[in-house]
């Protein structure tokens, strides 16, 4: 099974975009900011536990040992 890398960069992946599995971002190169990760109740965007702002919902984290993943 090969680790797909980023696009942007070449690192290694840790999302990948779900209308095209060979396309893979790292947390550094993920596109952000989506509107689809609004969030209307507190006036701002969904964060993760480090406080950035999650990718879009078309993104999905990126686990080592999925079969889809053998790109």
């Amino acid at each position: 099974m090969k680790h797909p890398k980023c696009i942007v960069c070449g690192q290694l992946a840790d999302w990948l975009y779900t209308g095209d599995l060979e396309k893979g971002y790292c947390e550094d190169c993920v596109p952000r900011g989506c509107s689809c990760m609004w969030d209307e109740e507190i006036n701002d965007y969904v964060r993760d536990g480090l406080g950035r702002i999650l990718p879009c919902a078309d993104f999905t984290p990126y686990e080592e040992g999925e079969g889809i993943f053998d790109i």
